[in-house]
C-alpha cells in the first residue's frame, strides 16, 4: 500500500466531492460533512461549498422541515444548524438559532429546570460528544446561560454512568472498553 502526497486542502476537496451532498436525516454523520463544507468554503475562499451546503438545508431554513431529534445522533446533527447561525444574520439567524434550540431545549422539563442528563443518552459515553456541543453552541448563540449550565450538569451526570476508576471513560455501564 502506497500513501498519495497531498496537501490538506486537496483532501479536504476530495473529501467534500464525497460526503455531505444531502442530509435525509439531521444526524451526526450527515450533518457534520456539511459543517467542514462551510469551514472549507471560509479556508478556499470557494463559495461552492456553502452555496451547496444552502441548497441541502434550504427546506430546513424555509420551515418546510422541522427535525425533532429523536436520538443523541440527532441532537448532534442540529449542530449544522449552529454551523450556518454562526454565519447568517437576521432571520435566517433566527431560524437556524430555533432549530438549535429545539435539539438543546431537549434537556430542560415543563418548567424549564435542567434535567440531570440530556434525554436518549443511553448510558453512553456517545452522548458527551453528541449533547455537550449542541448545549454549549446554542447557549453561545443565545447568550442563555441555562445551556452552559444543563452542559455542565449533562457531563457531570455522564461521567456517574461512564468514568471508570482508572480514570477512563468506558463506553457504557454495559460495557468497560475504554
Amino acid at each position: 500500500m502506497f500513501a498519495q502526497a497531498r496537501t490538506p486542502r486537496e483532501l479536504a476537496e476530495q473529501l467534500a466531492s464525497v460526503y455531505g451532498h444531502k442530509l435525509d436525516q439531521v444526524a451526526y454523520i450527515p450533518a457534520l460533512p456539511l459543517v467542514a463544507k462551510l469551514r472549507l468554503t471560509e479556508i478556499t475562499g470557494d463559495e461552492k461549498y456553502a452555496a451547496d451546503v444552502r441548497m441541502i438545508v434550504e427546506p430546513f431554513r424555509t420551515g418546510e422541515k422541522s427535525p425533532v431529534p429523536k436520538s443523541g445522533s440527532e441532537q448532534a446533527g442540529h449542530l449544522i444548524f449552529a454551523a450556518l447561525a454562526e454565519r447568517s444574520s437576521g432571520t435566517n439567524r433566527e431560524r437556524w438559532i430555533g432549530l438549535c434550540r429545539s435539539a438543546a431545549g431537549q434537556i430542560f422539563d415543563d418548567s424549564g429546570k435542567a434535567l440531570p442528563v440530556m434525554p436518549f443518552h443511553n448510558e453512553m459515553s456517545d452522548v458527551v460528544f453528541m449533547a455537550g456541543p449542541i448545549l454549549a453552541t446554542t447557549g453561545k448563540l443565545t447568550g442563555d446561560q441555562k445551556c452552559f449550565d444543563a452542559a455542565a450538569v449533562h457531563f457531570a451526570s455522564m461521567r456517574t454512568y461512564c468514568l471508570r476508576e482508572d480514570g477512563l471513560y468506558r463506553h457504557s455501564p454495559l460495557c468497560e472498553a475504554a
